[in-house]
């Protein structure tokens, strides 16, 4: 999606900071330069140009996170300080803040001249912001399915809803089949309509919804349920035989409560499904069931999303004497679902000895915002510039760590570039703990540029 946001601070996240500190013992009037992201998708703002910074004192840039399009987002930036040069690199992922479901309605048959019971597209407010966004179309082309909604010009506070409401209302005889879009702020959502004009050898039961959007859900967390609904159009006691109706695989765990029933006319019956997502990207899957010889199908789709936020990505611990221990730097891993996650570790040692490190992770079961750390420190055994890189993994999806460090008695060659600093944007939906570090000096005056550790706020696309 790339329509302009209506309501841009409701897309925004809450900010982070690169703090540039003066180590030096002099009053300091650095030049700024640089600095911006390019792009829309991590705005900023600074302090730091023309200031004078006393020993001890600071500055800072500050960057949000304002999603343009639904998926992952990155950007970078360099800034330098007088002939300093510092690299920042930013990711975030956008998601959808509203959830439409469910998405395909059979009318069943419904006589010439009459008008069906309604059915329901709920649109919900998933976020935790509250929204005013823009509504366009929904309108079924041909005059079949008349709708109506009470969506637009509201405003939505967390969890709250709205309705698009269709019915069935024949022209002809015979199967009809519509279709429609409509927009939430730019992002579509569509729908399909299907009915039988005429009673002549009308189907017992009709079943609907068909097909049901689940929205985003983090990876072991399930979602609530949606249902389809079988209920008894006929005039008369029925007692069907029901066969299948499972979903292939275990991303949308179901169960039902028709089977060995008598229905009794407008009696219902539900099979009940919800998202359970295994992994992390997109999710479709189709079933089938049958009542007696009629054959249904149903569809269901949902996007997996990462359950846990690691950051730092990269650290920089700047100069250290040779056989002395830097002061530690810490890689957050914050669960940052709605379910208590008992994930396995493996892997994050860095070889090589200069950057020893521990965790205390592994074996702990996180209920949700709760962090655990991975812990590094810096020894340099030599004089030199030292790269350091990691893998580890939750879950078996693997992380990347990067360090630098630089023995205190030599400057960095010019081709030495310590690894750039990686700030972690997580919004749209999704609470935890972020931040960054990056420590990088020079000759005196010397300078520090660091990020602050906070919690970011719940933001969806």
């Amino acid at each position: 999606m790339t329509a302009p946001r209506p309501t841009p601070d409701a897309y925004t996240s809450l900010p982070q900071e690169v703090i540039f500190t003066n180590l030096g013992n002099v009053l300091v009037s650095p030049n700024f330069a640089g600095g911006a992201v390019s792009g829309n998708n991590f705005p900023g703002s600074q302090n730091c140009a023309g200031a004078t910074l006393a020993p001890g004192a600071s500055c800072q840039f500050t960057y949000r996170f304002t999603p343009q399009a639904l998926g992952p987002a990155s950007g970078s930036t360099s800034a330098a300080v007088d002939s300093e040069s510092y690299s920042f690199n930013f990711k975030g992922n956008g998601i959808s803040p509203f959830l439409a479901t469910a998405t395909s309605f059979d009318f069943g048959n419904v006589a010439l001249g009459s008008e069906s019971a309604p059915q329901v597209v709920t649109i919900t407010n998933v976020s935790n912001a509250n929204l005013s966004p823009n509504f366009a179309g929904g309108a079924v082309p041909g005059g079949n399915f008349p709708g109506s909604q009470n969506c637009a010009g509201k405003t939505f506070a967390p969890g709250e809803s709205c309705q698009f409401t269709y019915r069935f209302a024949p022209q002809t005889e015979g199967p009809i089949a519509g279709a429609t879009n409509f927009a939430i702020d730019g992002e579509l959502t569509s729908l399909s309509f299907t009915g039988v004009g005429g009673t002549t050898n009308a189907d017992p039961f009709l079943v609907t919804a068909r097909s049901f959007n689940f929205g985003d859900m983090h990876v072991g967390s399930t979602s609530p349920a949606q249902i389809v609904t079988i209920t008894n159009v006929s005039g008369d006691l029925q007692s069907p035989n029901f066969a299948g109706g499972a979903v292939p695989g275990a991303n949308f765990p179901g169960f039902q409560n028709c089977a060995g029933k008598t229905f009794a006319p407008g009696e219902s019956c539900q099979f009940t499904y919800q998202f359970a997502p295994e992994g992390e990207g997109a999710i479709t899957e189709t079933t089938n069931f049958a009542i007696d010889a009629a054959t249904y199908t149903l569809n269901f789709q949902g996007n997996g999303i990462d359950p846990f936020l690691v950051t730092p990505l990269s650290v920089n611990f700047g100069e250290a004497l040779i056989g002395q221990l830097s002061p530690p730097q810490f890689v957050t891993i914050t669960n940052v679902s709605s379910a208590s996650l008992s994930p396995n570790f493996a892997g994050g040692a860095v070889p090589g000895g200069n950057f020893p490190g521990s965790q205390n992770c592994a074996g702990k079961t996180f209920a949700p915002n709760e962090s655990c750390q991975f812990q590094y420190a810096f020894m340099p055994t030599t004089e030199g510039v030292f790269f350091g890189t990691t893998n580890f993994a939750i879950d078996g999806k693997t992380r990347t760590l990067n360090f630098t460090g630089r023995t205190a008695t030599i400057s960095p060659h010019p081709s030495q570039v310590p690894l750039p600093a990686s700030i972690t944007l997580l919004a749209l939906g999704i609470l935890g703990l972020f931040g960054f570090q990056l420590k990088k000096t020079s000759s005196c005056p010397r300078y520090e540029s660091t990020s602050l550790k906070g919690a970011v706020g719940a933001f969806r696309l």
